[in-house]
């Protein structure tokens, strides 16, 4: 990609056109959401036994922290069936966050607005949901080539330093491990505008994001680093906030001089302890109104990381567009 352009995107989503069309967008979502989860949850409420069922898990949590052997579900088969809600759930969830994206990398990239609440629910979004299984793809390969990775390094490790050697071993095994990691970084970002390449193409083409992102991977990945470091303070604060009861309450009531002398006894200690102050911070009116409002802006921040991370690709794919490294197909309606 030429360098006659900076790429500047870490906060390219809220530099560019009317940040406020993509408010109609992000209320849409969420809306969405809940409803879609609310209907999912109140039908496999029933389908696994009602209140049979809630009665059953509170019972069995109560015996576990107890010590004891908590009995089996009232109806087992029932129980399998929250694997398929969860499917469904994970169909929804996904669909949705695709229509939101594709509408952000519509308006990021093109100027259009999607429709009444701003959601695409077009081929742009069937775009963007079909990348979504490129990069499941990517984790499933990746995932079982880190694990052949590990396996051979195991053996070079051997090979060099021998059996009686282990120094030789774990350092083979963490400089491959570091290597490894540099790589699946490296190509993560490099293919990060998979979506935005797919909307700024007008087809399907998230290989394509490769040339997007040529020569821009500093720039994409200082941008990347930034947005998450922005939200990790920005959720660390939060929390601070809002379970400040809990931690207060949970370390001033631990032994912390017992961790080494007796780990076990510790590990008990401690969770006994977390429930106490657990609650007794929803006891208090105060400490669950915190939770609520800290809950509430935890996602408020999520959704603002991913309208940020969106802009950072999409700003990518709109350089690529205008430097001709990308072709530019007209959308389909």
């Amino acid at each position: 990609m030429s360098e006659r352009q900076s790429l500047n995107a870490t906060f390219f989503a809220f530099n560019k056109r009317d940040k406020m069309v993509l408010l109609p967008a992000a209320i849409a979502f969420v809306v969405a959401l809940i409803i879609g989860l609310i209907v999912i949850g109140v039908a496999a409420f029933y389908a696994v036994g009602g209140m049979s069922f809630i009665d059953w898990y509170r019972d069995a949590i109560a015996t576990s922290a107890k010590g004891g052997a908590p009995q089996p579900p009232p109806n087992m088969g029932a129980v399998f069936l929250i694997l398929p809600f969860e499917l469904v759930t994970a169909f929804v969830y996904f669909v949705l966050l695709a229509s939101f994206e594709s509408s952000c990398l519509r308006w990021m990239i093109r100027g259009e607005k999607s429709g009444p609440l701003n959601l695409c629910f077009g081929a742009d979004m069937w775009r963007v949901y079909a990348t979504y299984w490129v990069w499941f793809l990517y984790f499933f390969c990746t995932g079982i080539g880190f694990f052949i990775w590990m396996i051979a390094l195991g053996a070079i490790g051997n090979a060099v330093g021998g059996q009686n050697n282990p120094m030789a071993v774990f350092l083979v095994g963490m400089v491959g491990c570091i290597a490894w990691v540099v790589a699946w970084v490296y190509a993560a970002v490099r293919l990060a505008p998979a979506s935005a390449t797919s909307i700024g193409a007008g087809h399907f083409a998230p290989t394509k994001a490769w040339s997007v992102s040529s020569d821009r991977f500093w720039g994409l990945f200082g941008a990347f680093l930034l947005i998450f470091i922005i939200y990790v303070v920005a959720a660390f604060l939060n929390s601070s906030v809002t379970m400040g009861a809990y931690f207060a309450s949970l370390f001033s009531g631990l032994d912390w001089t017992a961790m080494k002398a007796d780990p076990k006894a510790f590990s008990a200690a401690y969770q006994a302890a977390s429930l106490q102050a657990m609650a007794k911070m929803f006891s208090n009116p105060l400490s669950i109104a915190l939770y609520c409002g800290g809950q509430f802006v935890l996602y408020a921040l999520a959704l603002v990381f991913y309208i940020m991370f969106y802009g950072v690709n999409a700003r990518a794919v709109q350089v690529a567009l205008e430097d001709g490294k990308l072709a530019h197909e007209p959308p389909a309606p």
